[in-house]
């Protein structure tokens, strides 16, 4: 693909152009994914809240992921960069945005605050978790636990003066616009020797 991409730009392929068409194309892709993976989801969970709780946050996730796979396989060699992309994944959104440890992480300003800064998790998860926990608060005891304190943790964490929805919205839709904009420029710039 980048070959092809390549000998394009040689010939006078504008490198926006390509790039706007991939992402009109993709951010179909996208929201078709991910309106299957929340349906199958929300089907099976059975819970008593709406479609759109969980909808509106898996879309916002679905779009930032994507960001990062973009900039990664552009940035990468094609052999490398399915892997890199999965461990990237993993390492952010499964150790940095961890519900578990952002209790430690958050409020802190320290270097593990602004790593789990860039975790898509860490900014999806109040936008499930707040109409969660105000679904269930009086029904399962269990929440009043542990999940008591994540949930605080969360809510006392810098939002900007926004209130935790609009900040994990502003948050996510920076990264998603920042990331596109990165892929866009190591589409833009990388290996200009080549076009």
């Amino acid at each position: 693909n980048r070959l092809i991409l390549w000998r394009e730009r040689s010939c006078g392929l504008s490198a926006m152009a390509s790039f706007v068409a991939r992402m009109l194309v993709d951010s179909f892709v996208v929201l078709l994914r991910t309106s299957v993976f929340t349906s199958v989801y929300y089907l099976a969970s059975g819970t008593q809240m709406t479609f759109d709780v969980f909808w509106r946050p898996f879309i916002m996730i679905g779009y930032a992921a994507a960001g990062w796979a973009y900039v990664l396989s552009l940035l990468l060699p094609a052999q490398n960069s399915t892997l890199a992309i999965a461990t990237l994944q993993l390492v952010l959104n499964g150790v940095l945005g961890d519900p578990v440890n952002i209790e430690g992480w958050v409020g802190h300003n320290g270097v593990m605050e602004a790593m789990s800064g860039i975790s898509v998790t860490r900014w999806s998860i109040p936008l499930e978790l707040v109409p969660l926990w105000d679904a269930t608060q009086y029904h399962v005891p269990e929440y009043r636990g542990s999940h008591r304190r994540i949930l605080q943790a969360y809510l006392s964490a810098e939002d900007f003066g926004m209130g935790y929805w609009d900040a994990a919205v502003f948050m996510l839709l920076c990264q998603v616009l920042f990331l596109r904009f990165l892929g866009y420029l190591s589409l833009r710039f990388s290996n200009r020797n080549r076009s």
